[in-house]
């Protein structure tokens, strides 16, 4: 019997094949693509977290434990009533945080040297009534500090830092603004200890 031949491939599935454009297999890769886009995204997105932790590991400036005198406050501005409530924050403050140790100047390994150079009461807040006449006022303290080690002049670390309130005006504006200068204290205390206690400035 002759074997029977073989038939060549019908016309329908050459037009399938021949159908089959350029542009159509390009779609088909690009969820390839797109798989291969989130992949690096991801690594980049774990490679900046890794950096950003490593960046923001914080160390104190110096050694935890150490021993931090705090004398008075100088008061270089023209506003009185400063000295007092800032020297007494900067002091509970190393307390509270308690990174260090707050010691006299006799037994301390450091001393923190404070200035307040600068003194701001801005009007954030005005009156309807009175245009003239500020009803909200922003108080602004701006300290330089010092670091030194005792037994030498050595600045073991120095830098600037500002505290900031807002205080409602009455009937009595000065004591209004001691209220106020209490609250500013703490701020500006807090900032400071901050950045001796976690680094930086």
């Amino acid at each position: 019997m002759p074997t029977p031949s073989k038939k060549p491939p019908t016309l329908t599935m050459q037009k399938k094949r021949s159908s089959e454009s350029p542009n159509s297999r390009k779609k088909d890769k690009k969820p390839l693509n797109n798989t291969a886009t989130l992949v690096v995204c991801a690594l980049l997105l774990l490679t900046v977290g890794c950096a950003g932790y490593r960046l923001g590991t914080v160390a104190p400036i110096i050694p935890p434990g150490s021993q931090i005198a705090v004398p008075p406050v100088a008061n270089k501005t023209t506003q009185p009533y400063l000295t007092e409530p800032i020297t007494a924050a900067l002091r509970k403050a190393i307390q509270l945080d308690g990174t260090f140790r707050l010691a006299d100047s006799r037994s301390a390994d450091y001393i923190l040297e404070i200035e307040i150079v600068r003194y701001e009461r801005r009007a954030i807040s005005y009156s309807p009534v009175e245009v003239v006449a500020g009803v909200d006022y922003e108080l602004i303290a701006t300290a330089q500090a010092k670091l030194y080690q005792c037994g030498s002049k050595d600045v073991v670390w120095s830098g600037s830092a500002r505290g900031t309130t807002i205080i409602r005006s009455g009937e009595d504006f000065s004591a209004s603004e001691r209220r106020g200068v209490d609250i500013l204290a703490e701020n500006l205390a807090r900032h400071i200890v901050h950045k001796l206690s976690k680094g930086g400035w």
